[in-house]
């Protein structure tokens, strides 16, 4: 039931921004895929129901795998490689709800979109947003995963300026070779002429060759993460 660009009705609503439809219809495929229809049927239905409409409703609605095998969950857009989640992260306006119930229906926490190879984690912590970061810090099978500025969940986290994330990150044991910190952070701190050994000599969660308590302080110093 995708368009000739890849774009399931799912993935058209989140992409345009209409999050109360797309809850809507993942309850909707989650109460056909309990009743019994058949796949077809049920697409066809799901696909019927997709067109954007006043919400009458903006509250979480509980959904399931059943719902997300009905809406093809994890299907890629053509040009980006973006799934239903990976469209969701990426929004300026960004829909903890909706993400919630896209991983509840089955969701890859893991996929990575095409052109930078950024997983749903990474595009939260890129945009900062705390609750998002943790809430798919929680379902997300690998924290080690690097996109191709060479970017880790780590590193982000760390230009995240938020402590409580980056200590949810540290949590999950991450590893701490070149802490990939990416083409990004490694060009603020080279403008800042403050680069040094203190990175490399970060122990788990807490201590670094400097002495800092927290990680995040050696990397102030550092000039990676400024202070303020």
């Amino acid at each position: 039931m995708a368009d000739s660009k890849g774009f399931t009705p799912l993935m058209r609503l989140v992409a345009g921004g209409f999050g109360a439809e797309a809850r809507q219809l993942l309850q909707y495929a989650g109460t056909v895929a309990a009743s019994g229809t058949t796949a077809a049927a049920a697409a066809a239905a799901a696909a019927a129901a997709a067109a954007p409409r006043a919400a009458t409703d903006s509250s979480a609605t509980s959904t399931s795998a059943a719902a997300g095998e009905v809406l093809g969950i994890n299907a890629k857009e053509a040009a980006g490689g973006k799934t239903a989640l990976l469209l969701a992260c990426s929004r300026a306006q960004l829909d903890v709800e909706l993400v919630q119930l896209l991983l509840e229906a089955g969701a890859d926490a893991d996929a990575q979109d095409k052109a930078a190879g950024d997983t749903a984690l990474m595009l939260a912590l890129r945009a900062g947003h705390a609750a998002l970061s943790k809430l798919l810090l929680g379902r997300a099978n690998s924290i080690n995963m690097v996109n191709a500025a060479g970017e880790s969940a780590l590193g982000l986290a760390i230009g995240c300026k938020d402590a409580s994330v980056l200590d949810a990150v540290l949590e999950r044991g991450p590893e701490l070779g070149g802490l990939g910190l990416g083409m990004a952070a490694k060009a603020r701190a080279e403008r800042r002429d403050t680069t040094c050994a203190h990175v490399s000599g970060v122990g788990q969660h807490g201590s670094s060759v400097c002495g800092h308590a927290y990680i995040y302080t050696s990397l102030h110093c550092c000039g990676v993460w400024p202070a303020g």
